[in-house]
């Protein structure tokens, strides 16, 4: 099986123009043309030998010719070998974001829209779960029911704040979505010294009497649009074929990002004291399971991590 690198083709008169991420190149041979109008058309970015094959016959080409020249010339196909995720679960109160990031997704991935309570997820996949309110109880449903070997990326706004937690999967040691989620109530909640128009000061008056639920959120069209994109931005770290590697310290980075100004702040995720998941976890039994399954631990999270 191949991937195909999503690629434009631009007519100009009586030439034609081949445009992706890699390069710009003018294409003069008619049968390329035509193979590469054949590969536009699929609604799946992705092919197998046997179809590339019969299509270089059509075009009465040498079927390995054909290959090398889309994947060593033009760069615009890859072998892979397995998948990283076999289906990619959105699980998203926002219809509206749940239909931009099933058209994001669906062209190189098996995508399923499911209802909230959903928890049947298969092994070997990846969960996008996002609830327009970070404090949602949902959260705790969904880690409640996690399957083993289920990946998952939660996220949800606060204020004009859009956070996307850490990729996480059960067993992995990885903050969770209440580690994040703590750690922000202890700020809240805290004495720390702010500034006067500090966000944090109304939240902290709101929430004196030690409430852990946010207000739902209101944000525009407009502002839907840019979550959904960072969305697929932030997941695509583990589902973009063509994309260079992500390393493993990255893994458990999360985002904070600003809905009005339109900025992207990384941060490292950490456990937190006052989550019941981190306080918990059972170090010394996960620290002897790290010991015995280095090499599975090590394959798994570069599978993850690979861009190839």
């Amino acid at each position: 099986m191949y991937m195909i690198n999503e690629f434009q083709l631009v007519p100009v008169e009586n030439e034609l123009y081949l445009n992706n991420f890699n390069k710009g190149v003018k294409i003069s041979s008619a049968a390329l043309a035509g193979i590469l109008i054949k590969l536009k058309e699929r609604k799946k970015l992705e092919i197998s030998v046997e179809e590339l094959t019969q299509i270089a016959e059509s075009f009465k080409i040498d079927s390995q010719a054909l290959i090398n020249a889309l994947m060593n010339q033009l760069h615009l196909i890859k072998p892979v070998p397995d998948r990283k995720f076999g289906t990619v679960y959105l699980n998203v109160d926002d219809p509206i974001l749940a239909d931009f990031l099933s058209d994001a997704f669906a062209k190189e991935y098996n995508v399923k829209l499911v209802d909230p309570q959903f928890t049947a997820y298969e092994p070997a996949s990846l969960v996008l779960f996002y609830r327009a309110n970070y404090s949602h109880e949902e959260f705790k449903h969904l880690y409640q029911n996690l399957p083993e070997k289920v990946c998952i990326i939660t996220a949800g706004i606060v204020h004009k704040i859009l956070i996307i937690d850490n990729l996480y999967y059960r067993g992995s040691g990885l903050p969770t979505h209440f580690s994040n989620f703590n750690n922000l109530l202890a700020g809240i909640h805290s004495s720390l010294s702010v500034t006067k128009n500090n966000w944090l000061l109304f939240y902290r008056s709101l929430m004196r009497d030690g409430s852990e639920s946010l207000p739902d959120p209101e944000i525009n069209l407009c502002q839907k649009g840019f979550v959904s994109y960072c969305l697929y931005k932030f997941t695509s770290q583990f589902t973009n074929f063509w994309s260079l590697p992500t390393t493993l310290d990255s893994v458990n980075w999360f985002w904070h990002v600003d809905l009005n100004g339109l900025n992207v702040f990384k941060e490292i995720a950490i456990h937190s004291p006052y989550s019941q998941y981190d306080m918990n976890l059972n170090l010394a039994a996960f620290a002897e399971s790290r010991n015995t399954e280095t090499s599975c631990s090590r394959h798994t999270e570069q599978e993850l991590c690979s861009a190839d």
